[in-house]
């Protein structure tokens, strides 16, 4: 069984494209040029939330050193420890409500203190 899901997680993705590939040619689309099209988009909106990620991920940053972010944990974990939560955590969800990015960030630090194996670990692998 362990090996049909080896092969099938394979090809999932080889599959999928030829599938996209297939269904644009029996449309009698030029598949090229609306790949082309998309891919010019997908960059230009890349382009467009540039400012806004590196502004948040300075402000996390700034936030992080300041201990701002130290605070609003110990305050929240107060609570959050009584039900379960790391309060070392407290930070990641936090920021997580507003970037994504800028959480991976504190994600790395988590892995990088605690482990990924670790129950701290663990539980941001899940959120």
């Amino acid at each position: 069984m362990q090996k049909v899901l080896l092969v099938i997680s394979d090809l999932i993705i080889p599959l999928m494209v030829v599938v996209i590939i297939a269904a644009g040619l029996m449309a009698r689309r030029n598949v090229y040029s609306d790949f082309i099209k998309g891919a010019k988009d997908g960059l230009k909106t890349a382009v467009d939330i540039l400012p806004t990620l590196a502004g948040l991920m300075v402000a996390v940053g700034i936030l992080r050193a300041s201990g701002f972010l130290d605070w609003v944990a110990g305050g929240i974990g107060i609570l959050t420890d009584k039900i379960g939560f790391p309060s070392q955590l407290v930070p990641l969800a936090v920021v997580r409500m507003f970037s994504s990015s800028a959480a991976v960030g504190l994600l790395v630090d988590v892995f990088q203190q605690y482990g990924t194996d670790s129950r701290i670990g663990t539980i941001p692998s899940i959120m």
